[in-house]
């Protein structure tokens, strides 16, 4: 008998760690080159008040196997770019997914928009001017003020 997404999802979050949302901030900002980022990609194992809430440390898990192009656009708050996009990435982790968040963060200008709250599929065809391999997809930056 083979188990539903939702159930193997619920047994890869009982393995994960748990800790303060203050932590698992901390642990990320040690990674992110500006220090603009702030992580919320993450599931909630008991609310708190504030940073006390105890939280899945989620940020070895890879959302994405394979390669990957992650893109932000600029949303009008900051004087950077239109839209960023990352290199090429290949399995990458929430951690260095937040690394590439604060990068865009920085690259957009957008002082605002800093929690990196998950990703999406990108569906508009919107890619960078070279031809992407039909083996890379494009997933955008969901990110919350």
């Amino acid at each position: 008998m083979s188990r539903s997404a939702s159930e193997e999802a619920v047994r890869r979050l009982g393995k994960l760690p748990i800790v303060t949302m203050s932590e698992l901030r901390a642990k990320i900002a040690k990674k992110l080159p500006h220090d603009l980022c702030r992580y919320a990609a993450c599931d909630t194992y008991k609310y708190g008040l504030g940073d006390s809430w105890l939280v899945h440390d989620n940020t070895d898990v890879v959302p994405v196997p394979g390669k990957a192009i992650f893109r932000m656009d600029a949303t009008g708050w900051g004087a950077g770019i239109d839209v960023y996009f990352s290199g090429i990435e290949v399995s990458a982790p929430w951690w260095r997914i937040a690394v590439l968040a604060d990068e865009a963060i920085k690259a957009t200008g957008d002082d605002h928009h800093v929690f990196l709250e998950g990703i999406e599929p990108e569906f508009r065809h919107v890619y960078p001017s070279h031809r992407l391999p039909p083996s890379v997809r494009v997933f955008n930056l969901v990110m919350g003020s």
